[in-house]
């Protein structure tokens, strides 16, 4: 009965002292001594210490369901602030990942042309190169450059040059259809294209279809020496990788196709 509080407690105190009064008023009970005053000191001590009893018991009690109470409190509160601060750090470590992705991007991508820039070139080359002289499969690689660019900006300006630069760079990224392929920036108005998996007769294909979608752009180019419209010159080169050999030698083939292509008329293909 303590545990229900102080209450219940005195109540307890009071029945019990009502039948101790009745019992001793019969001459029942242990305290029936020979004086009546001797007895009723008796009486009167046991209901002090039942009552003092009782109700320090119902006090300690009373402190035990506080602090029970008090601790539970304490755990939903705790469990709350728990599952809050782990909400929050799921979507900073959400912000946190997409903040990675986009400076990723940033560091991979041109800003003008919105394609792979050198760094991500070095990178990719390198990687595929790699993976392929394990695989024992070919890489193509394709280095090409706007034909009489230079009279192109002197005529229209920087800022239409700029966006030649980009349409020709979406317009060869259109072209690849593979999504291990990549074009990238290789530095001022040349571009470079990987391949893998790719043998020298088809990087030829894309090669032709990169320079005829750019032909079919129909941006005008009344300086060209060329065609008056822009073209594009292209060197292609294949080489099965192979960790003892440079991937150099790669780039410098189809570095060289690139000039053969140049000096032959540009607006072509060349094979290294």
């Amino acid at each position: 009965m303590f545990r229900y509080g102080s209450f219940f407690a005195s109540l307890l105190v009071s029945i019990v002292s009502l039948i101790a009064i009745l019992a001793t008023a019969k001459n029942h009970g242990l305290y029936i001594p020979n004086e009546p005053n001797a007895s009723l000191l008796l009486l009167q001590s046991f209901m002090a210490v039942l009552a003092l009893t009782s109700l320090i018991l119902s006090a300690v009690i009373d402190e035990k369901n506080a602090a029970q109470i008090s601790l539970k409190q304490a755990m939903e509160n705790l469990e709350s602030q728990v599952i809050e601060r782990t909400t929050e750090l799921q979507r900073s470590e959400d912000l946190l990942r997409q903040a990675n992705l986009e400076l990723k991007k940033l560091v991979n991508i041109d800003g003008l042309t919105q394609v792979g820039n050198r760094r991500c070139f070095d990178d990719r080359l390198k990687m595929e190169w790699e993976r392929l002289s394990r695989e024992l499969q070919p890489i193509a690689l394709i280095l090409f450059d706007i034909d009489c660019f230079k009279l192109y900006n002197d005529l229209y300006g920087h800022q239409m040059g700029d966006e030649c630069l980009t349409a020709i760079a979406q317009t060869a990224q259109q072209v690849l259809s593979r999504p291990a392929d990549l074009v990238t920036r290789y530095g001022g108005e040349e571009f470079a294209v990987i391949l893998p998996n790719t043998d020298i007769k088809g990087a030829l294909t894309v090669s032709e279809q990169i320079r005829i979608a750019v032909t079919d752009l129909g941006l005008a180019h009344q300086n060209s020496e060329i065609d008056n419209v822009v073209t594009i010159s292209l060197g292609v080169a294949s080489l099965l990788p192979s960790l003892d050999e440079e991937l150099s030698t790669l780039i410098k083939q189809a570095d060289m196709a690139l000039y053969r292509a140049k000096q032959q008329g540009r607006n072509q293909s060349v094979v290294f």
